[in-house]
């Protein structure tokens, strides 16, 4: 679905602790821990190298919920960057999420 969070006029923080939230709650991690040490040994220059083809082929060999799952949460991240002069949320204070 579209939406426009501008129009919620909930605060970026509000956000980002009710996500938080939601993923400490869940019964499974979205990415298992061989998974996420995986994405935590790429650099950043190996991703840009390689569009970023080796956190996709990893988002992969996830079930098909999880992947749209991820998928969905990194565009909304990669938004709420794009506004980051006025909500303060940055993609450095994205990455502690």
């Amino acid at each position: 679905p579209s939406y426009d969070l501008r129009l919620l006029q909930v605060p970026a923080s509000a956000v980002a602790t009710a996500l938080k939230d939601m993923m400490r709650k869940l019964d499974e991690p979205l990415l298992s821990l061989e998974l996420f040490d995986e994405c935590q040994n790429l650099t950043i220059d190996q991703l840009k190298e390689q569009n970023f083809l080796p956190l996709r082929k990893a988002f992969s060999r996830t079930s098909e919920l999880k992947y749209r799952t991820i998928k969905f949460i990194f565009k909304h991240l990669h938004f709420v960057s794009q506004y980051a002069s006025s909500t303060h949320m940055d993609s450095s204070n994205l990455a502690v999420l």
